[in-house]
């Protein structure tokens, strides 16, 4: 970063720091790209430091991304979840099985576990190995970085 400090593609690195806990450290990448869309929707890793007043009031600031699907995201972690919260979770699902980087299929498993249940991260992580496109010891090693159990 200190060669190239204004490069926003290095903002992807903050992943790594969010998975390992060390959040100020990620969210230095993040202001390499700050204010644009995927910046805004990855900070909401507030979610993994337990700030989820924090994260849901972030949620409700940005604009919904067909990608990101911030709404879905706020009706999973919101008490009482909106009406419409199965209907924008189902969407999400689906949604995000269409694409081919693993990433998106990885990301959602994690976060959408809170309310969806190890049967969704599951059924996402086995879509991503089935297609050979997430590595089953990568996986393994990344649920037990979120302290996610029993997800087969």
């Amino acid at each position: 970063m200190r060669l190239d400090p204004g490069n926003y593609q290095f903002r992807s690195r903050a992943s790594v720091f969010f998975t390992m806990g060390q959040y100020d450290r990620g969210r230095a990448f993040l202001r390499l790209d700050a204010g644009s869309e995927w910046s805004n929707n990855v900070e909401v890793h507030a979610l993994r430091e337990g700030k989820m007043q924090e994260a849901l009031g972030q949620l409700h600031r940005i604009p919904d991304s067909a990608f990101f699907h911030s709404r879905a995201l706020a009706a999973c972690y919101s008490s009482p979840r909106p009406s419409d919260a199965e209907q924008l979770l189902d969407q999400a699902e689906k949604d995000v099985l269409v694409f081919h980087d693993p990433e998106p299929r990885y990301s959602f498993a994690v976060h959408y576990n809170a309310c969806r249940g190890n049967a969704f991260t599951a059924r996402l992580a086995k879509s991503a190995i089935r297609k050979r496109i997430l590595r089953v010891r990568e996986f393994a090693v990344r649920c037990v970085a979120y302290r996610i159990s029993e997800v087969a």
